[in-house]
């Protein structure tokens, strides 16, 4: 069965973080850097030292291949409803290859379509420079994809 859910992980104690105690467990409180207050239970990390466990913005997903192994993929969502939706696109690939609709080369293409634009055009950049442009084309063409894809706001 697929689910999704957000991640823990450990965190240095800060030392402006204020520690108290509530029932037997202690807990951390900062300010983080956008001024916002936050809490997080305080545990003892493998070096001994005091570290804050904290709740990852993202939601991750957690599902089975079509081989039947469990997967967990980070969706890239900080909303659930959207992570959902991830969810279910992931589910209906691995449907599809079970199926035999799509070869394991067809799912490695379709991925690829996720890539970060800004990926693509580092690699159009450099398929520029291995060709027989001149500098000033380069920058002009690079100059000009860019400002495209920054009023597009394609670029991160």
């Amino acid at each position: 069965m697929a689910s999704l859910k957000k991640q823990h992980y450990t965190a240095p104690l800060l030392a402006k973080a204020e520690v108290f105690e509530l029932k037997g467990v202690r807990f951390a409180k900062w300010r983080d850097r956008s001024g916002k207050l936050r809490t997080g239970r305080v545990t003892t990390g493998v070096d001994g030292q005091e570290r804050i466990i904290v709740e990852s913005a993202t939601w991750t997903a957690r599902h089975r291949d079509h081989d039947g192994r469990a997967v967990e993929v980070s969706t890239g969502c900080r909303d659930k409803d959207a992570a959902q939706k991830v969810l279910s696109d992931l589910l209906g690939l691995v449907e599809k290859r079970k199926a035999g609709i799509l070869s394991p080369a067809e799912v490695a293409v379709a991925g690829a379509g996720k890539l970060i634009t800004d990926e693509h055009l580092r690699d159009f950049s450099a398929h520029l420079r291995s060709g027989d442009v001149c500098d000033d084309y380069h920058d002009l063409t690079m100059g000009h994809l860019r400002l495209v894809c920054g009023e597009r706001n394609w670029l991160p």
